[in-house]
């Protein structure tokens, strides 16, 4: 196989042993970065100037600890 299938059959496996309590830490970390984002204006700017560029629009940002609270192991998985 190429090194692409092995990068491939790699993140499969991590995949396959994820657990619940690695997604929920993960999403712990995900919340806490988020609401250090937070905690100046010129990081708050950012974070919405970002946002908008890659999403496209605002409304991400103003769900995502929503949003956040709502991902699973199987949400990861689909």
């Amino acid at each position: 196989p190429d090194a692409l299938d092995k990068v491939e059959a790699e993140l499969n496996g991590l995949l396959d042993s994820m657990t619940d309590e690695e997604v929920e830490r993960a999403k712990k970390k995900l919340k806490v970065e988020f609401a250090e984002t937070a905690e100046t204006t010129g990081s708050i700017a950012e974070a919405l100037g970002e946002n908008l560029t890659i999403v496209g629009d605002l409304s991400l940002y103003a769900h995502y600890p929503e949003v956040l609270t709502k991902i699973d192991r199987q949400t990861v998985l689909d």
